[in-house]
């Protein structure tokens, strides 16, 4: 029931439904599956209790939660605790109702076909929209013919950043040797709007991402030389037959400068509030635009202690997948599967070096199902022994990250 339940509640989160048929407009949909999928939650686990936070992502997905809380109150505002906290919740709930449900491998796959097969209809009715003017739901292109999606992705670097998290799946279907011809021809004919829908987005994090994603899957399944001629050929024609705006990745492109402008801005912020940073949602009460870079963005609002979180979700999120890939060498199938959700996470982190989507679902989705693979692997937590080892790592991380930033700012940014 409760895996039933997490996959309506996923799909409602996704699709919306009541955005789109016109007798269900109002009705709270995804208020109501929240609240059976809380309740069907809490019942698994009353009858059978076990821990849900075993894995590293998950204590830091928690940790970010109370940074994300007490920034505000660090910054002076104290009723902006309960703002932060309320805001943050949905992404936080729908993270712990996939590592509840989600125990064995089958389920893993179920929710990865419910993903493809959710974006494909965001893919779907995004090239129909790009052709008509208009999709469903009466959501419309934006600017120069983006076209977007329907509730959490009505913006199209929303849609492009989901549309890139399913490609890696896709990709491996296509790619691994020795699997049947029926899934290779179901997996191209979803991967083919997808990869249209990903250019109609216009989204040039979005085209990055696609492109990152291909090298890794090219190198994984061929070999690092031929990966690499063949990544050249498919990023150069990402770059020079795809959207416009994946043209204009020169630094003294405006758009661009802005961007630097905002990244420098949230390094300032950073400097002066280092601990707690300036506050949850409060980046545009000292610049203009968000800093469209999801680490930076983290790192103004939520200071070192953020960022130190929002680095240790993906640093255990890879980390703990590498293991368990090593562990899983005599199945291929399920060292596959740890491969995937990495390549996925890369893509979804590639967006979110040019986006401000730190809060967001889909980006700890993927984070959510690969901590839940990870433990079928290694159902005993880690040692503390490992712990100092593992902090540190995610320190310097942290501190890497901040000083690239830096000098990209200094380097690129034309004051």
């Amino acid at each position: 029931m409760l895996y039933g339940c997490a996959l309506l509640y996923l799909a409602t989160q996704f699709i919306r439904p009541a955005e789109i048929i016109p007798g269900l407009a109002g009705v709270p949909l995804v208020i109501g599956m929240a609240a059976l999928s809380g309740a069907a939650a809490g019942v698994s686990l009353l009858l059978r209790p076990r821990n849900i936070a075993a894995a590293r992502a998950d204590k830091y997905v928690l940790a970010f939660w109370g940074a994300v809380t007490i920034s505000n109150v660090a910054s002076g505002w104290f009723g902006g605790a309960l703002v932060a906290w309320v805001d943050f919740l949905p992404t936080v709930f729908c993270y712990f109702l996939l590592r509840a449900a989600v125990e064995h491998d089958w389920q893993v796959r179920g929710m990865v076909r419910l993903l493809i097969a959710l974006v494909f209809v965001q893919a779907v009715n995004g090239i129909v929209q790009y052709h008509t003017g208009v999709g469903l739901g009466g959501v419309a292109t934006v600017g120069d013919g983006r076209i977007q999606g329907t509730g959490i992705f009505q913006d199209p670097n929303d849609l492009g950043m989901a549309l890139v998290i399913v490609v890696p799946f896709l990709a491996s279907a296509l790619l691994t040797r020795g699997d049947w011809m029926r899934p290779r021809l179901l997996a191209a004919a979803v991967a083919v709007p997808v990869l249209v829908a990903i250019l109609y987005t216009n989204s040039r994090g979005s085209v990055l991402a696609l492109a990152a994603i291909l090298v890794l899957s090219l190198h994984q399944r061929f070999g690092r030389i031929t990966a690499t001629v063949m990544g050249a050929v498919l990023v150069a024609a990402l770059l020079l037959g795809g959207p416009s705006r994946a043209q204009e990745l020169d630094a003294g492109e405006s758009s661009a400068q802005g961007r630097i402008e905002a990244w420098a801005e949230g390094l300032a912020m950073l400097k002066s509030h280092p601990l707690f940073g300036v506050g949850y949602g409060r980046f545009t009460d000292y610049h203009s635009l968000v800093a469209h870079n999801s680490f930076v963005h983290a790192a103004a609002e939520l200071g070192l202690v953020g960022a130190f979180c929002f680095v240790g979700v993906f640093y255990a999120h890879f980390g703990g997948l590498s293991a368990a890939g090593r562990r899983l060498r005599d199945d291929p199938r399920a060292a596959r599967s740890c491969r995937d959700f990495r390549n996925s996470a890369t893509g979804a982190l590639v967006c979110a070096f040019f986006l401000s989507r730190q809060y967001v679902v889909p980006l700890y989705v993927v984070v959510a199902l690969g901590a839940s693979l990870e433990r079928m692997t290694a159902p005993v937590a880690d040692g503390p022994r490992s712990a100092p080892f593992h902090l540190a790592g995610v320190a310097a991380t942290t501190i890497v990250a901040t000083a690239a930033v830096y000098v990209m700012v200094r380097s690129l940014g034309a004051w």
